[in-house]
């Protein structure tokens, strides 16, 4: 049996998305100082993923993520549509079975629905707030925001390619 719940209570999905927007926030009006780690925005629906992922919270002594749309009109489409939130929270129980299941689950109709499928915004982001990473998937770029520590981390750890700029193939790479 695996362990895969969406958040179906208002209040609880409401603070994280509140917690995730905020993160969002410092991504997309960065300060013109600020540096960002790139990536691939598929890495998504790997179980590596999830294992990086998995590492990272450890690594920022966070006891789990969590996982959401972050698509205004999708979320209202889909919270009209199945009773339910895009969003679920992870944590040591959690295996990359569970993850990719909620990825990739029929929220109630259809696998059309499934959040790898209609997400075309999302975030991924600790219980501690210590990082966060937003996806946008028309740009095909994922954006981690986190301390130098959180980058060093990323930058050792991180299963794919991950780089500085995402417009520019290179010597950006790590």
């Amino acid at each position: 049996m695996f362990n895969i719940r969406f958040i179906e209570d208002k209040n609880e999905f409401n603070s994280l998305l509140s917690r995730a927007q905020s993160g969002i926030i410092k991504i997309i009006e960065p300060l013109p100082e600020q540096k960002f780690l790139y990536f691939d925005a598929i890495d998504t629906g790997t179980p590596e993923y999830f294992y990086f992922i998995r590492n990272l919270t450890k690594f920022s002594n966070s006891s789990g993520f969590s996982f959401l749309l972050a698509k205004p009109e999708q979320i209202d489409i889909f919270y009209k549509n199945f009773n339910k939130y895009p969003a679920m929270k992870f944590d040591a129980s959690h295996n990359e079975n569970d993850y990719l299941r909620f990825i990739s689950a029929d929220p109630g109709g259809s696998l059309d629905d499934a959040l790898i499928c209609v997400g075309e915004l999302y975030a991924v982001l600790p219980d501690s707030n210590d990082w966060i990473i937003y996806a946008d998937r028309d740009s095909e770029i994922s954006t981690i925001y986190g301390s130098p520590e959180i980058y060093e981390f990323t930058r050792k750890n991180y299963p794919f390619n991950v780089f500085f700029k995402p417009d520019v193939y290179g010597s950006d790479f790590y």
